[in-house]
């Protein structure tokens, strides 16, 4: 897979930084009416959003602050931020809705619920994790999603996502 988006690209679309960033690059976005849309040379609208996955890489670096205290001597990725980086990686998708012009505009993401979250493998720092969630339902601008976390093609973690996404220019 290329990379879609770079670190760069990732900071000029999500608000967050540093030390609460979480997303390295957005390899891939595919939605079920791609092909149709981009030979028509129009954006989607969100209903065509519907089912598309974002593919999204984040590595824990071994000097992240969290690991000092979860665990010292054992220190394991913890599951409320595994969880912040499938809501992270979520956002991406909204990215085909204004046609990729990253900078262009900004948003105010709100993570409003999480539901039935899953951590199956422990994740510790230096892991190369492949973050991946579909858009399952939107109404109006809340978009509920689907989202996992694999290292190595393992399921590490997984959750559902209820979230909002502010378009604010």
């Amino acid at each position: 897979m290329s990379v879609i988006f770079n670190r760069q690209q990732v900071e000029t679309f999500l608000p967050h930084r540093q030390p609460f960033l979480f997303i390295d690059q957005v390899l891939n976005i595919e939605y079920p009416s791609q092909q149709e849309v981009q030979s028509q040379g129009r954006t989607p609208t969100v209903k065509e959003l519907l089912h598309g996955v974002v593919t999204c890489e984040y590595t824990p670096p071994e000097d992240h602050a969290i690991f000092q205290g979860h665990f010292p001597g054992n220190p394991i990725f913890p599951g409320v931020l595994q969880v912040e980086s499938m809501a992270q990686a979520s956002a991406f998708l909204m990215t085909e809705y204004k046609g990729r012009q990253l900078g262009h505009f900004e948003i105010k993401p709100t993570l409003l619920g999480v539901d039935q979250s899953r951590f199956k493998k422990p994740i510790f720092p230096g892991m190369h994790l492949m973050i991946r969630s579909q858009l399952k339902k939107f109404r109006g601008f809340y978009m509920n999603y689907h989202a996992e976390i694999f290292y190595e093609d393992e399921l590490c973690s997984s959750t559902d996502l209820l979230a909002s996404i502010e378009f604010l220019n």
